[in-house]
């Protein structure tokens, strides 16, 4: 009888990816009972088919739409167009380490890059944060091929890869920036040549109608952009020194994570080892182009913090670290003992799996430890059914709007049956909603969702009656339940 070799790690390199994402796209559907609130926006904004938001290009959204219609509506459908940009970011950050690292440790870096935070947990909020991610991660692989080889295709590759992410978000930016910087520093003489400039020529192309969207509402994504950088403020001449170190301070929880499972390579190593020779001036080349693309993004945002010093929300650093575990390996020498490389892939398998754990018992015990519900609990299928049973009750026909607390309309166009539409000026005149008629939605006593009743009622002034809900959370654990306020706005003539 033959012997037969163990398969090895390389051999289940892809199996593991797939393993990775078909957990993170079959465990939320049963453990998150309702969608997180970007999902919602996700959602409904791709419905509408808009270009933009005063946010972000919609993109991002256009993306689940497809998805979402193509399976029915079916709940798994934001967790599997999530995990598809985490698969194949992933198989980028990959790609790239290819271009670095021999194979088995060019695993290592995508192995550690599982327990990022945006690319586990927080992917169950598909939002524009993870397509950034996809388009960031390829546009500098291609980037990187283009400076190499200064072929055509790669050039274009990497403007289209570009521009699509400015319709994800405008940070990417940032990578362009970094790009251009290494460009003149490392390689004057390519653009001299045609393909900087064609990838510019492509990213422009592709971005013109979403600026001339930004020049048409007042370039409102650019207001948001700058607000949301700065949203952070802290007082006084101290805060443009502190502010640096505030938002550092954040992002050193979604370093550690990645960089765990390196410990035994940093400390196990030689004595004697010294750091990875770069060899020959490509090679010198292309780890110059890590450095930049790693380090200029993250420069420019503790620049901005402490010219406004505001500690930029640590979301807003999500596509700083995509590179750290390869930029950490590509600098450890070349014998690195196999004893601590085997510890490194152990841990880089075992902290996923340590965190595929927490997120089931922690999503599920919250309620108990919280002592109420969380919105992953929250009852938004029975509130849907409930308005949707009002509304048909009395006029026998679809709900065309609703309008009031942004989290219960989303919740009731979400999962209700009708997909009412969340009226706004974006999407709808101020006519339409009064010839239709639609829903309007609060809780009593919260204060925010009073704030958008009192908006809406400034708009659409309404004295007719008020229905109550009582509806129970969708947990085990006894909480209070979430009480809604109805109002019914009834079609013109009606």
């Amino acid at each position: 009888m033959t012997h037969q070799p163990a398969p090895r790690l390389a051999d289940r390199y892809w199996s593991i990816l797939l393993l990775f994402s078909l957990f993170w796209t079959v465990a939320p559907v049963f453990v998150i009972a309702n969608y997180r609130p970007d999902v919602m926006e996700m959602i409904l904004t791709g419905q509408n088919w808009v270009l933009a938001t005063p946010k972000h290009g919609a993109l991002t959204c256009w993306l689940l739409e497809v998805i979402y219609t193509l399976s029915g509506r079916a709940p798994w459908a934001p967790y599997f167009t999530s995990q598809l940009c985490v698969f194949f970011s992933l198989a980028g950050i990959g790609a790239v380490a290819d271009r670095f690292l021999p194979k088995k440790t060019a695993m290592l870096a995508v192995f550690c890059m599982m327990a990022y935070y945006f690319f586990h947990f927080e992917s169950t909020l598909y939002n524009n944060n993870t397509t950034l991610g996809l388009f960031w991660i390829w546009t500098a692989y291609f980037g990187l091929l283009s400076v190499e080889t200064d072929r055509m295709r790669w050039w274009i590759l990497t403007g289209v890869a570009l521009s699509l992410g400015i319709y994800c978000k405008m940070t990417i930016v940032f990578l362009a920036f970094a790009i251009v910087i290494y460009l003149l520093a490392r390689h004057p003489r390519r653009w001299l040549s045609a393909g900087p400039w064609l990838t510019t020529a492509v990213a422009v192309i592709i971005y013109l109608p979403l600026l001339k969207w930004n020049a048409d509402h007042d370039f409102a994504q650019f207001s948001y952009a700058a607000a949301s950088a700065s949203g952070n403020r802290i007082p006084s001449l101290l805060g443009h020194f502190a502010a640096p170190f505030a938002f550092l301070g954040e992002q050193l929880l979604y370093i550690l994570p990645i960089t765990f499972a390196l410990f035994p390579l940093l400390f196990g190593r030689k004595k004697d080892s010294l750091p990875k020779e770069t060899g020959s001036d490509e090679s010198r080349l292309r780890l110059g182009y890590l450095h930049f693309i790693f380090w200029i993004p993250l420069a420019f945002e503790l620049v901005f913090a402490a010219v406004s010093g505001s500690a930029p929300r640590g979301a807003l650093g999500c596509h700083l670290w995509y590179f750290l575990p390869l930029l950490i390996l590509a600098h450890l020498p070349q014998d690195l003992p196999e004893k601590p490389f085997r510890a490194a892939r152990f841990l880089s398998l075992l902290v996923p799996g340590v965190i595929m754990i927490l997120f089931i018992v922690g999503v599920w015990l919250s309620p108990a430890i919280e002592g109420h519900a969380s919105r992953y609990q929250y009852p938004g299928k029975n509130l849907a059914g409930a308005v949707t049973r009002i509304w048909h009750e009395k006029y026998r026909s679809p709900i065309p709007f609703v309008i009031g607390d942004e989290w219960l309309t989303q919740n009731v166009s979400v999962y209700g049956p009708d997909r009412a539409r969340l009226w706004d000026p974006l999407w709808a005149t101020e006519e339409e909603f009064r010839q239709k008629g639609g829903v309007l939605l609060w809780e009593e006593g919260n204060e925010e969702s009073m704030g958008r009743r009192d908006e809406a009622l400034a708009r659409f002034p309404y004295d007719g009656e008020i229905i109550s809900l009582t509806l129970p959370q969708q947990t085990r654990f006894k909480v209070p339940a979430a009480k809604v306020k109805v109002g019914i706005y009834p079609p013109s003539g009606k």
